[in-house]
């Protein structure tokens, strides 16, 4: 029999570059070689697999093993699950003596789930257009940049705005914001924004007053013609 030689090279053989929704497990594993000088396979070579980067403010991603030892053709993998957060994770591979490698993959947002609606000073006034930021995110607040569909506009006070609606492109990448006006002061009034197709794709903004306008009509009330 002749054996393979002293371990000389780590390298990428599979895994690398993939991409999933948030939360899930990637389809193919990471998969890694380790050779000798002549690039025959070697066995029972121990490879450390390790998460060397994340979006900031990601949790619960992590590999099915912290290490693996390399088979018979010299290969060795572990599963990734990704994070909570959209963006690029990186997983480092290493072997003792070896030259490390890094896969890399990329986090997607999952189905919308809800609506941000952004702060709004207080106070309003009756009449005077005011900016009101939407976004649609997924159910672990990220952005769902594909979002295409209406959003009906709502008030808990039950006065009126208008628009009472507005439409999303694909090309607003999850987010807009839109111009409305009341009719109506109130005290801690809320806008609540909702997706025409699916009412538990909801979301509602924090409380702010609205004051009536500058005063534009005198007119009689009552005592007149007696």
């Amino acid at each position: 029999d002749v054996e393979a030689g002293a371990a000389s090279t780590l390298a990428i053989n599979g895994g690398d570059g993939q991409s999933g929704q948030v939360t899930s497990t990637l389809s193919s594993a990471l998969e890694v070689k380790v050779t000798d000088a002549e690039d025959n396979p070697v066995s029972g070579e121990t490879v450390s697999f390790s998460i060397t980067g994340a979006p900031s403010g990601a949790s619960g991603q992590g590999l099915s093993s912290a290490s693996a030892t390399t088979d018979g053709n010299g290969r060795a993998s572990v599963a990734l699950t990704l994070g909570d957060k959209t963006g690029p994770y990186e997983v480092t591979a290493s072997a003792s003596g070896l030259s490390d490698v890094v896969f890399g993959a990329t986090a997607t947002p999952g189905p919308p789930a809800a609506v941000a609606v952004g702060t709004i000073p207080s106070t309003q006034t009756v009449g005077q257009p005011f900016d009101v930021p939407l976004t649609v995110e997924d159910a672990n607040g990220n952005v769902v940049p594909s979002y295409s569909g209406t959003l009906n506009l709502d008030l808990t006070q039950g006065s009126s705005i208008s628009p009472t609606s507005t439409d999303f492109a694909a090309s607003d990448d999850g987010t807009k914001t839109v111009q409305v006006t009341l009719t109506d002061a109130a005290t801690s009034e809320e806008i609540t924004a909702t997706a025409d197709s699916d009412n538990s794709i909801s979301g509602t903004s924090d409380p702010f007053d609205v004051e009536a306008g500058a005063a534009s009509t005198l007119a009689i009330n009552g005592g007149d013609g007696q």
